[in-house]
C-alpha cells in the first residue's frame, strides 16, 4: 500500500459535535463557552495557547522506525514507509497540523536508539518499560496488538505464556520482550536477534525453542515465506508488551500532552479502518494440529 493510497483514508475536520466532546477531554468543569475563546486548532484537534505557541516553534518532528517490519512498518515496493504505525503517525500528524519525517533504520535496535539518545523527537509502537523510562516519555496506547508463541509441531512444552520459564526463547533484539522476560521469567535463556527471520531459522534449525513477537508479523512472515512444522503455541496479549505507544523525548513534556491529546482524538471507525487495513490476520495452512485419541481415530 502506497502513501497516497492510506492518504485517502486520513479523515478531515469533526464535525462541531464532535469538536465540543473533544472540548471535555481537554479539561472538565471548564465551560465550553470559555473554553472555545481560549482554543484555536491546527489540524483537527484543539490546543490551548501554550501548545499553539509551542507547535508554532516546532512545524516538524522526526520519528525513527524499523524498515522491515511488515505490516507495522515496512518500504513498499515503491521505497516508501508504510503500515499500521505509519498510517497512526500520518493522522495524528494531521490532527495536530504538523508534519512528521519517519526516519527509516535497518533494524528495532537502531531504531529505538535514535530516539533514547534523542536523534529524533520519538518512536511510534513502542511499549513503556521501566528500561525506557529515563529517556523517554510514553503517550497513552493508541493500539493493542496480540502477541504469540511460535514453537515447532512437535514441541509440547509450552502451551501457555508461564510455560516459557526455563526455554530458550528468540525475541527481536532491544524489544520490550527482552524486558518482561528478564522481568517475569528471568530462567528463561533469551536469544536475541536483528530480524525474526533469523529467530525463525534458529527455530526450525532446534536452536531455540520458541520465537515470541507480534502476531501481525509472524503471520505476514509464516504466510509469504513456507516454514514446515511450526504452530502456533500460544496466542495472548502480554503487556506493557503489545500495548503501542509513542515513546517521546522526555526533556519536553509539552511534547507528550500535544500527542495524548491527538490520540484521544482518534475515533473508534478510524482505529477500526487502520486494524482492517494492515491486520487481516490469516490461517496459516500449519496450523497447530488437533491431536486425536485412538478411540477418536477408531
Amino acid at each position: 500500500m502506497t502513501r497516497s493510497m492510506y492518504r485517502k483514508n486520513i479523515y478531515a475536520w469533526g464535525p462541531i459535535l464532535i469538536v465540543l466532546c473533544l472540548f471535555g477531554l481537554v479539561g472538565p468543569g471548564v465551560a465550553a463557552a470559555t473554553q472555545s475563546r481560549q482554543i484555536k486548532y491546527l489540524g483537527s484537534t484543539p490546543f490551548t495557547p501554550e501548545e499553539l505557541a509551542w507547535l508554532k516553534d516546532h512545524p516538524t518532528l522526526t520519528f525513527s522506525v524499523p524498515t522491515k517490519a511488515p505490516p507495522l512498518y515496512y518500504k513498499d515496493e515503491r521505497g516508501e514507509l508504510v503500515g499500521l504505525n505509519i498510517d497512526y503517525v500520518q493522522l495524528l500528524a494531521k490532527r495536530i497540523g504538523i508534519e512528521i519525517e519517519v526516519k527509516g533504520h535497518a533494524t528495532w535496535n537502531d531504531a529505538i536508539e535514535a530516539a533514547k539518545k534523542h536523534i529524533v523527537d520519538g518512536i511510534p509502537n513502542a511499549d513503556s518499560t521501566e528500561d525506557r523510562k529515563p529517556y523517554l516519555n510514553f503517550t497513552d496506547a493508541y493500539a493493542t496488538l496480540p502477541q504469540v508463541i511460535v514453537t515447532r509441531g512437535d514441541y509440547d512444552l509450552i502451551r501457555r505464556f508461564e510455560d516459557v520459564s526455563g526455554k530458550r526463547v528468540a525475541v527481536k533484539r532491544s524489544s520490550s520482550r527482552v524486558y518482561l522476560l528478564k522481568d517475569q521469567y528471568p530462567e528463561s535463556e533469551i536469544v536475541e536477534v536483528d530480524h525474526l527471520t533469523v529467530g525463525l531459522d534458529f527455530l526450525v534449525a532446534n536452536k531455540v525453542d520458541a520465537v515470541y513477537a507480534d502476531l501481525a508479523q509472524i503471520d505476514v512472515l509464516l504466510t509469504n515465506k513456507f516454514y514446515s512444522n511450526l504452530k502456533y503455541a500460544v496466542v495472548a496479549e502480554t503487556p506493557p508488551v503489545g500495548l503501542a505507544r509513542i515513546g517521546i523525548r522526555n526533556d519536553d513534556p509539552m511534547l507528550l500532552q500535544i500527542f495524548n491529546k491527538a490520540i484521544a482524538s482518534i475515533t473508534r471507525a478510524e482505529h477500526l479502518a487502520i486494524k482492517q487495513r494492515w491486520l487481516p490476520i490469516s490461517k496459516p495452512s500449519f496450523k497447530k494440529k488437533i491431536e486425536l485419541t485412538a478411540a477418536e481415530r477408531a
